[in-house]
């Protein structure tokens, strides 16, 4: 399970053993022609040849989670302006954008960018830095558009739109702090890399994404096996064998796999982390049908949990040969729930108010998690007090979360903690009134709600909450800031009727199954909680 921080705004300055992951300095046109400034040493004149977006990009290395910083030489020439954009890909929301005008002002800087530095120079020229953090890992491409006011001319013409020096890419090498949801890290074993990025199974459709690479060795062929027959597969992967396996599996239940170049490479992140940006481009997918339609709602969990049994055993030119059990990779280069750790350390910044007249309090106390958490707690120790509407083992005050009642004094609880509870809860607001109530000066509000996830328990099941979503309710007009937001787990969005436009690219969206908060009380709440100005960034119906 993956999940990365959002509180990443803000960070600017790149450490002093920066790392460069630009990938070429030669920039590749778009609707334009380069030249060799006149008069201007170590610049590129750019010259528009064609109506449309014109200018230029740079195929560079995007590391997830690090602070990366563009850095360039610009001098405007007949554009009034200019757009540094990086490729959608690389992003979570697509919106590391900036426009900047001649002058040297910040006409527009969307949400994803974290600063942008610009210093004007004797010779009419702008060094630009914009800081930002790609989503993902991969190479991808970094854009210079030119913006003009004008009407856009039919032929090519003599004006420079702009000119542009070396283009470099700067990578902060500390810690990750964000990355993709689909980044599972690599196993090493036998001498041979792997990684299961994913499994998607969809009636009787199958989707595989995975990594495997052995040092000294090339991948000639794939076998698959699976526990129901399978009526077609394919094995995609941007360097397919120049020579195909002879011979037939060696179980009798393993299908031949022939490769396939796709349109696109598919990614490989982890290998990306192991081995560097070579490999890039190395990742591979399998795609199957199933030679019967599977109605799950017909079988037990036992029975549709074998449907994602799935064995690759990969050869290599050497003679050798790797089984990658699918579902076990998935499981072994998962992370730990990161969950857990998450509010232990956050626990740790409020242990003054840790005593026996301070506990802690879980709102929802019902169920095996519940008990998991008084034990950790307890371990700890913190006093826990579970409270739920119903009476059960783990339950010390059966009453409602919405109004705590005098079971539970005002500034009496050190942190107040809900886990897939607030979905249920018909009052969201009212919820985290009361949990303002009943905490201490400094105590922490702590949730985790899902974002994307079946209707359950209904009819008792009111609401899903994105990351975005806290700031509405967890602000100064309810008594609190926030200090932590996560994701967890992903999803695809796979409409049953694709009707609306779009709707057939929403797989390809983020959907996370589950977001996490971890707000501190700063204070008594408001008349009224809801401000314009709680909302970080700008709307964008796209």
């Amino acid at each position: 399970m993956k999940y990365y921080h959002s509180t990443t705004r803000g960070i600017t300055g790149i450490a002093a053993d920066q790392v460069t992951f630009a990938r070429s300095a030669q920039p590749a046109v778009i609707n334009t022609r380069i030249e060799p400034a006149y008069g201007a040493e170590n610049l590129l004149a750019v010259y528009s040849t064609a109506p449309g977006q014109r200018g230029v990009g740079f195929l560079a290395a995007f590391k997830a989670g690090a602070l990366h910083t563009a850095c360039m030489k610009l001098r405007l020439g007949s554009a009034s302006a200019i757009r540094l954009e990086v490729h959608g890909q690389a992003t979570r929301m697509h919106k590391a954008v900036v426009t900047i005008a001649s002058d040297g002002s910040v006409l527009s800087q969307a949400e994803e960018v974290n600063g942008v530095e610009i210093d004007l120079c004797a010779d009419g020229t702008m060094d630009i830095r914009m800081s930002f953090v790609p989503f993902r890992s991969l190479v991808e491409w970094f854009y210079v558009f030119a913006v003009e006011e004008r009407c856009e001319p039919e032929n090519e013409t003599d004006e420079v739109l702009f000119s542009i020096g070396a283009f470099r890419l700067l990578a902060n090498p500390a810690p990750l702090k964000f990355r993709s949801m689909a980044h599972a890290s690599a196993s090493i074993g036998g001498g041979v890399i792997v990684a299961c990025q994913n499994l998607v199974v969809l009636r009787n459709y199958i989707h595989v994404q995975f990594e495997i690479h052995k040092p000294g060795a090339k991948l000639a062929g794939l076998d698959l096996i699976s526990v129901h027959p399978v009526a077609h597969a394919q094995w995609w992967t941007w360097s397919p064998p120049l020579t195909r396996m002879r011979g037939t599996p060696a179980s009798p239940d393993a299908v031949r796999l022939k490769a396939q170049k796709p349109s696109a490479p598919v990614p490989s992140p982890a290998l990306i982390d192991v081995l560097g940006f070579d490999f890039a481009h190395e990742g591979h997918a399998i795609t199957l049908l199933f030679a019967d339609l599977l109605d799950f709602s017909r079988m037990n969990v036992e029975e549709s949990d074998k449907v994602c049994q799935i064995e690759i055993l990969a050869h290599f030119d050497d003679g050798s040969s790797h089984a990658i059990d699918v579902l076990r990779q998935l499981a072994n280069t998962s992370d730990e729930d990161p969950w857990i750790p998450l509010v232990e350390r956050h626990l740790e910044s409020v242990t003054l108010l840790k005593n026996e007249s301070m506990p802690f309090l879980e709102a929802g106390a019902r169920g095996t998690a519940s008990v998991q958490m008084r034990r950790l707690v307890s371990a700890s120790g913190w006093r826990y007090l579970g409270l739920d509407i119903l009476a059960h083992e783990n339950v010390d005050i059966v009453g409602d979360a919405h109004r705590m009642g005098p079971g539970v004094a005002d500034g009496s609880v050190a942190a107040v903690y809900s886990s897939e509870v607030m979905e249920h809860l018909v009052s969201p607001i009212d919820f985290i009134r009361e949990c303002n109530r009943v905490l201490a000066e400094g105590g922490l509000f702590i949730a985790r709600v899902p974002t994307i996830w079946p209707l359950h328990a209904e009819p008792w099941d009111f609401w899903r909450i994105s990351q975005h979503g806290w700031q509405g309710l967890l602000n100064r007009g309810t008594g609190f800031e926030i200090i932590d937001v996560c994701e967890f787990g992903q999803a695809s969005v796979v409409p049953s009727s694709p009707v609306w436009s779009g709707a057939s690219r929403m797989t390809q969206d983020p959907a996370p199954l589950l977001s996490g908060v971890i707000a501190r009380k700063i204070g008594q709440p408001l008349s009224s909680h809801w401000s314009t100005d709680v909302a970080f960034g700008h709307y964008d119906h796209a």
